[in-house]
């Protein structure tokens, strides 16, 4: 398969690659580049790859070079996902002589004493993209692997826009089948709601938009009613409030919002709360009221995840279905200015 990558040149021009200037004492960027070609090459020769993809790269005003992503291990026996579907995902990223840079593991990760991208671990949500319209050689070799197995990636810091390789074991835990990633999210909020012991009366619907109740809808189940005052968006409110991420392969949900040991509740002002969603759910609620909030990732932190600034980690994937648990304890009005 060739094909030219014209938007890669905005890639290396952001990168500073394209301005390399071959009159330094350093080797040139084509130098490294080669050199780096021909380590994937040797390392690859005696694995036997299963799929070997071949590109036209344009890095600079009229030249181009050859560049190549390698697949192996993979199996296309049964269910392979296709152009705009989501999968999830869990991978380990090594280097070729074996140690671990990342993982989606949080045992493999925690074993290599390595800091991974994903803090609290997968699986993690990705898109089957088109590569008619946005560069994802990824996608090329995902769409041929089967759910539930195994496939190695290796790119090079071209494709990547990175300083070197990148090297993937990758697991298909799942192929998301709905029409939609919102109609899957849909699907299980209601299968978890339906474990809970409660009635259709206990279930709240909070639609983002007011003006398309179809549209993506936050659900709040009660599961004990207060009868304190309602709390207003520009309240402060004191709470116990935990977060965790819905997903259909943990056993255990990640847990993202924990109360901090030996505190019992948060003071918070319901306008800094993290998400619309849950910001949308409180104004909903009353002082004593304890209730389980499930968001779709529309209402949550949607394709852009939820990071933690202070280890510079994805703690909330992209695309998360998350479910809080609130127990409102007081609400404090905010005093109006004379």
């Amino acid at each position: 398969m060739k094909r030219n990558y014209w938007m890669m040149m905005l890639c290396l021009l952001a990168g500073g690659i394209a301005g390399c200037s071959d009159d330094d004492n350093g080797p040139s960027w084509k130098e490294l580049f080669d050199k780096e070609q021909a380590t994937i090459k040797e390392f690859v020769k005696d694995k036997s790859p299963l799929k070997v993809f071949e590109y036209d790269v344009e890095y600079s005003s009229g030249k181009f070079v050859k560049d190549y992503a390698y697949l192996f291990g993979h199996d296309s026996t049964g269910v392979t996902p296709k152009v705009g579907q989501f999968i999830l995902v869990n991978y380990t990223q090594r280097t070729l002589s074996g140690d671990i840079l990342d993982s989606t593991y949080p045992s493999v990760a925690g074993g290599a004493k390595v800091t991974p991208y994903f803090e609290l671990g997968g699986p993690v949500y990705f898109r089957i993209n088109d590569n008619d319209k946005i560069l994802d050689p990824t996608s090329e070799a995902w769409k041929l692997m089967s759910e539930g197995t195994k496939g190695d990636i290796i790119l090079s810091s071209l494709m990547t826009n990175s300083t070197t390789y990148l090297y993937r074991e990758y697991e298909m835990e799942k192929i998301i089948q709905n029409e939609s990633l919102l109609a899957y999210e849909n699907e299980l909020i209601s299968n978890y709601i339906s474990e809970m012991p409660v009635s259709a009366d206990d279930i709240i619907e909070i639609p983002a938009n007011e003006t398309n109740a179809h549209d993506t809808i936050a659900k709040l189940v009660m599961l004990e009613r207060g009868t304190g005052e309602t709390v207003m968006s520009t309240d402060s409110v004191t709470l116990w409030l935990e977060g965790e991420i819905l997903d259909e392969i943990n056993t255990t949900l990640r847990k993202f919002v924990k109360m901090q040991e030996g505190s019992t509740t948060v003071k918070m002002k319901v306008s800094d709360l993290p998400t619309k969603g849950l910001r949308m759910a409180l104004i909903t609620m009353k002082e004593g009221d304890k209730a389980k909030l499930f968001l779709p990732s529309g209402m949550a932190y949607g394709y852009g995840g939820g990071w933690n600034t202070l280890t510079n980690q994805c703690t909330v994937p992209p695309y998360s279905t998350l479910m809080f648990t609130i127990e409102i304890n007081k609400t404090e009005r905010t005093p109006t200015k004379n």
